[in-house]
């Protein structure tokens, strides 16, 4: 990658790239100055608000966290956003923060998630519908 020439000229990609080189070395205070700068630019860009929702958890500010956890789920719907959305209330749960009840629905509601998304990685209906129509000896549509 090459850097920019100064500030003003990264992309909103240039600044979550620094911000996730600055998560990797336990910077998390800077990795959000980063990812702020990345989101001020892309407001829409997922991954910046997911990182950042990681970074606020590990800075134990559990209601940024969570804000950017769910916008990050609300532009991308990604199963990680949930797991992590998940780690953040298990972790306000026991600080005395959210209901043990509330935990246990989020985490189950994650972990279906991480199953639907598992199951559309592996599973084709035209696939089956392909492999169907060879061992029956027909061709063409199902």
């Amino acid at each position: 990658m090459q850097t920019p020439a100064n500030e003003t000229d990264k992309t909103s990609i240039d600044w979550y790239e620094e911000a996730l080189a600055l998560y990797n070395l336990k910077c998390y205070t800077e990795s959000v100055d980063h990812l702020l700068q990345s989101i001020k630019i892309n407001c829409n860009f997922s991954k910046a608000h997911h990182l950042l929702g990681v970074c606020y958890h590990k800075l134990q500010d559990y209601k940024r966290a969570v804000k950017h956890l769910n916008s990050a789920i609300s532009l991308n719907n990604a199963a990680e956003s949930y797991v992590a959305l998940g780690n953040v209330f298990f972790d306000f749960k026991l600080h005395g923060h959210l209901p043990a009840s509330r935990v246990k629905a989020i985490h189950s509601e994650a972990v279906l998630m991480l199953l639907r998304q598992k199951a559309k990685q592996t599973y084709s209906p035209e696939e089956d519908r392909r492999s169907a129509a060879g061992a029956h000896g027909r061709h063409g549509d199902p």
